[in-house]
C-alpha cells in the first residue's frame, strides 16, 4: 500500500485493487474508488477534487468496497486494506474513551491530527500505541512543538509504502511531505 498526503486531513491510500481518499481537500484532480469524510465543512469535503463518482462514507456504519473495509464512527474512520489497519483519526480535544479504545485496538497505521495542546496527541498516540504514527491536521510550529514532546524526530519521506510484514516493532513517526 502507498500512503500519500495532500495536507491537513486529506491522504490518498492505494493498494493493487482500490484507492482511498479522506477528507479532500486542496489537491489536484485525481480517481478514487473510496472516499471518507470526517467533517462536513470545506476543508474535508471538496469532492470536485474527483474524476471520477467514489463511493463517498461520512456517517458510521460499516462498507466493505473492493476489498477494503471501512467502518465509520463518529471521531474516526478503520480502515483495513491489503490485511493493515489504519485509522484516520480527527483532532481531538481529549484523551480516548475505554469505548473508542476497544474499538481502535491492533491499529497499524495512526493518521492523527495533532492538538494544539500537543502533550494531549502524544497521550492519545501512547493510550493506541500504532506501528506507525504520521500526524496531520499541524502548523509548523505545532509541529516541531509535537515532535520535541513525542521524543521522535520521526522520517520526513515523500510518501510511505506499506505492508503487513514491513511493519516496525516499536513504534515509529513518520513525515509525508505534502503533496501538490
Amino acid at each position: 500500500m502507498n500512503i500519500s498526503f495532500f495536507g491537513h486531513a486529506c491522504f490518498k491510500l492505494r493498494s493493487a485493487s482500490c484507492s482511498l481518499v479522506t477528507d479532500p481537500t486542496r489537491m489536484p484532480k485525481t480517481e478514487a474508488d473510496i472516499v471518507t469524510i470526517s467533517r462536513d465543512n470545506p476543508d474535508h469535503n471538496d469532492l470536485t477534487r474527483f474524476k471520477n463518482q467514489p463511493f463517498v462514507i461520512k456517517a458510521p456504519g460499516e462498507y466493505e468496497i473492493k476489498g477494503v473495509s471501512v467502518f465509520g464512527y463518529p471521531a474516526f474512520f478503520i480502515i483495513q486494506m491489503e490485511g493493515v489497519k489504519i485509522c484516520h483519526l480527527a483532532f481531538l480535544e481529549s484523551s480516548l474513551s475505554q469505548e473508542q479504545l476497544d474499538e481502535i485496538d491492533g491499529v497499524d497505521i495512526l493518521l492523527v491530527g495533532i492538538n494544539p495542546k500537543v502533550a494531549t496527541s502524544v497521550k492519545i498516540i501512547n493510550q493506541i500505541e500504532p506501528s506507525i504514527v504520521i500526524p496531520m491536521q499541524y502548523g509548523e510550529a505545532t509541529l516541531q512543538e509535537f515532535l520535541k514532546e513525542f521524543g521522535q524526530e520521526g522520517e520526513t519521506v515523500d510518501r510511505l509504502v506499506v505492508t503487513k510484514a514491513s511493519l516496525p516493532e516499536e513504534t515509529k513517526l513518520f513525515i509525508l511531505q505534502r503533496k501538490t
